[in-house]
């Protein structure tokens, strides 16, 4: 595979993509190279950098090494049997692709989404009927059937924002703002690292170096602990109320991340219990379905939990405010 389209710099910030692999081929790299201490070196440090923190920088001092060290932490990560490790090395090396990929110019945008996800996009200035970009910051373009193919795939289907309607269609093409495309592949690198590391079929023997790295990491994973359900206690007294305030923050912050995560209902259970719960309270909105679907989906895609009361007073005091008095004197 070609990776003229990507520079080494572009490869070590999203080593995930096909033309990574690519590279990887072209230079030869074997599981012997993998061996160097300075390569598991820094393999090391990324999955520990994962656990300990849950964030990895790069360093480009050696760009060969970045990518390569990718590769073989992955190796290592697996070789650990640890599923949670695989979430967590998975995200933070998402996060840091995701937090890149934000400041990236849209021929690169373009570049990254299509090897990826296939997509066809292509930048655009304006709308085709306007003469200039003041009534919305248009910035790609994409065939309407590959959009809506792969907004399914990536279970965005049901993302208001990502409606039809809230975007530009017209003769068979979809307009997008370049917020909403970064909407649509929020949380997607994690979930391409995860499936990657989930594919990996480890070696029957690892070479010695590596094979230590492994047993060091394994002895540093934590052994699985329930969620301690009590500090989620608030949610049933909420779901006993009628909050006027905050409820789309409730919608897609607290309520379907509490039902999928911590009380491991079904999408279907989940999603008849916050209908039930809104039809109660007399609650009106026109998009439920989708709204409440896609924070569903979302919440069990990417493994999210809940805020805590405390949390919720460090991180949104408003909310934190209006459900602490909302729920006040309920038992």
């Amino acid at each position: 595979m070609s990776t003229a389209s990507f520079s080494t710099y572009e490869l070590a910030r999203y080593p995930f993509i096909p033309s990574a692999e690519g590279y990887l081929k072209e230079v030869g790299f074997t599981l012997e190279d993998a061996a160097t201490p300075s390569i598991l070196g820094r393999a090391k440090e990324r999955v520990l950098a994962a656990i300990e923190r849950r964030k990895i920088s790069l360093n480009l001092s050696d760009i060969d090494r970045e990518i390569i060290s990718f590769y073989v932490s992955l190796l290592i990560v697996r070789a650990t049997g640890s599923g949670w490790l695989a979430r967590i090395y998975a995200k933070a090396e998402g996060d840091r692709s995701s937090e890149a990929f934000k400041d990236e110019k849209d021929a690169a945008v373009c570049r990254i989404v299509n090897q990826l996800f296939e997509m066809n996009l292509q930048q655009v200035d304006k709308l085709p009927w306007q003469m200039n970009t003041n009534y919305m910051k248009i910035a790609f373009v994409a065939p309407l059937p590959v959009y809506l193919k792969v907004s399914s795939k990536l279970e965005q289907i049901d993302n208001p924002n990502l409606a039809l309607i809230e975007n530009v269609v017209d003769r068979g093409k979809i307009y997008l703002t370049r917020e909403r495309v970064l909407e649509l592949v929020e949380g997607q690198f994690s979930a391409l690292i995860l499936g990657r590391i989930r594919s990996l079929k480890t070696p029957p023997s690892l070479p010695k170096d590596m094979k230590s790295i492994v047993d060091e990491i394994s002895a540093r994973i934590p052994k699985p602990r329930r969620p301690d359900i009590s500090k989620f206690q608030y949610i049933e007294k909420l779901l006993k109320v009628n909050v006027q305030d905050g409820r789309h923050r409730i919608l897609w912050l607290i309520l379907p991340p509490y039902l999928v995560n911590v009380k491991h209902l079904s999408d279907d259970e989940a999603m008849d219990a916050i209908k039930a719960y809104m039809e109660r309270v007399g609650w009106k909105e026109s998009r439920a379905d989708r709204i409440i679907r896609y924070n569903i989906k979302r919440a069990r895609r990417i493994g999210l939990m809940p805020p805590t009361l405390e949390r919720l007073e460090q991180t949104s005091p408003g909310l934190y405010k209006i459900i602490v008095e909302s729920i006040s004197g309920v038992s």
